[in-house]
């Protein structure tokens, strides 16, 4: 999956950096992405909104 990936947060629209796959079909996606003040935050995308 090429990074960064576009997400919608709740502070906006972010890129993360990094993304953990899921072992399984259906289970979720964790992103990692750094807000406009420095700050690493985690989301949880659901297994079937894989990041583009």
């Amino acid at each position: 999956m090429p990074l960064p990936v576009p997400v919608m947060t709740p502070g906006g629209r972010a890129f993360a950096r990094y993304a953990l796959a899921p072992q399984s079909s259906g289970e979720p996606w964790w992103v990692f992405y750094r807000a406009a003040g420095g700050e690493w935050f985690t989301m949880m995308l659901p297994g079937d909104e894989q990041p583009a």
